[in-house]
């Protein structure tokens, strides 16, 4: 907006006078601009100026409101700065929206669009859709006829990844604000989502498919091969998983901390497998949700936003703000790794509630809390006596007040007496039955 205006003859700069460093800063920055009328300096292009409209001193400006469908700028937010794991402009907001500290991710970044644009509707003289072509704009302004910057690319960098919120991420209260705001703006709010895509590696010569939000979210594709692709966090382990379950002709699998996928996702290799998935991370589960229907394996495999553990009920859930790190959410006490981190309320179960049909394979990876998930499925296993892989890791069993030799010991009094270290920080765990191809 800074450069259409400037190429219109409006000199105009860009979060030169209003920026981080507030309403003092920005005052002297103006005072000097007008003291200095060779600059030929007429505006500034800053939703950082929200907060000041309306101040006797900046009384006499036009303010140009520019605004942008919801949902993109929703979306934007979340890959932008909510997600990043430096957050300059996220902390600048507090100071006047300080509820967002306490909010979810999706409604704090939908209030902040709400809010923002609350303070700046009362001063607006004008308001103009980035979507819409500039001709009432340049009426209103009383641009005539010329060239102008007609680059109208908005926030197309890719930051951390595409994100998709939709109207049910977002609580009751705030969302009838939100599709008045949208309303207001002359918008519709259309859930429909198509992901993109990348491809990505499982492990060696294995390549898949993924929605391209997958390598962000730190878990199950958080690494990158040697061509830049997401590729599956302890490849090896995948691979190695894979191979066991390729002994068993229909193997039945639990994955219970299924992240984005890279267990969950192997039916599309073995034609006979289904699998059971838990995923209590509303954002990840999203990106869970897509890979499966990406490959049509609604069939073969059932998600469930759920943290399975030794008890029904509910939880509170620490998910770290920082991307990257997402996928280090526990329901215990997180580890201090030198990130911020929000709460979720998830429902918990245990996995004996839900009076499986079989169980050939499971796989427990849930930082810290695979003791309680063994302990909520004891009838389970010695009625099914499946094999097990198991997070095996000091550092995540401590958050919840206990060491993973523990696991093993339990392990060892239901029968199981094959106990392999596996993989980066893994223990797999034989099964009591013969499996073989018969």
């Amino acid at each position: 907006m800074a450069k259409w205006l400037s190429s219109a003859g409006i000199k105009c700069t860009h979060e030169k006078v209003f920026n981080r460093d507030g309403w003092e800063s920005a005052l002297e920055r103006i005072k000097l601009r007008r003291d200095n009328p060779s600059w030929a300096w007429q505006a500034d292009s800053s939703w950082l100026a929200a907060p000041f409209l309306g101040r006797p001193e900046i009384d006499d400006m036009t303010i140009v409101h520019v605004v942008r469908h919801p949902k993109s700028t929703i979306d934007s937010f979340l890959r932008l700065i909510l997600y990043a794991d430096v957050k300059p402009f996220f902390d600048w907001a507090t100071q006047f929206i300080p509820k967002i500290k306490d909010m979810n991710p999706v409604d704090s970044m939908a209030y902040w669009y709400v809010a923002f644009n609350e303070m700046i509707e009362p001063h607006a003289d004008f308001r103009h859709r980035v979507e819409d072509n500039t001709t009432r704009l340049k009426r209103f302004l009383n641009i005539g006829s010329r060239d102008l910057y007609s680059d109208t690319l908005y926030n197309s960098r890719t930051g951390l990844g595409p994100s998709n919120v939709k109207l049910s991420d977002i609580s009751p209260e705030l969302r009838t604000r939100l599709l008045a705001m949208t309303e207001r703006y002359g918008y519709v709010w259309e859930d429909a989502f198509v992901p993109e895509t990348v491809e990505a590696a499982w492990w060696t010569d294995q390549l898949i498919l993924l929605d391209s939000r997958s390598g962000y979210f730190g878990g199950s594709f958080q690494w990158r091969d040697t061509s830049g692709r997401p590729l599956a966090y302890d490849c090896n382990l995948v691979e190695f998983f894979y191979k066991k379950t390729k002994l068993v002709e229909h193997p039945f699998v639990v994955d219970v901390g299924a992240s984005t996928g890279s267990f969950t996702l192997l039916p599309l290799l073995h034609s006979t497998m289904e699998v059971l998935a838990f995923e209590p991370n509303p954002v990840v589960f999203s990106v869970l949700e897509s890979n499966v229907a990406l490959h049509k394996l609604q069939n073969r495999v059932q998600l469930h936003q759920v943290a399975l553990s030794d008890l029904d009920g509910t939880g509170i859930l620490k998910v770290p703000n920082g991307c990257g790190h997402m996928a280090l959410g526990c329901l215990g006490t997180p580890r201090p790794r030198g990130i911020d981190w929000h709460e979720a309320i998830v429902r918990t179960r245990t996995l004996d509630s839900y009076d499986l049909p079989a169980l050939d394979f499971l796989k427990i990876d849930t930082e810290g809390n695979e003791l309680n998930v063994l302990v909520g499925a004891e009838d389970t296993i010695k009625k099914f006596l499946p094999s097990i892989l198991l997070e095996y890791q000091e550092s995540n069993t401590k958050q919840f007040g206990y060491k993973p030799e523990l696991m093993i010991t339990l392990l060892k009094d239901w029968g199981y007496i094959s106990f392999e270290q596996v993989g980066i920080e893994d223990m797999y765990v034989e099964g009591l039955r013969n499996h073989n191809n018969a």
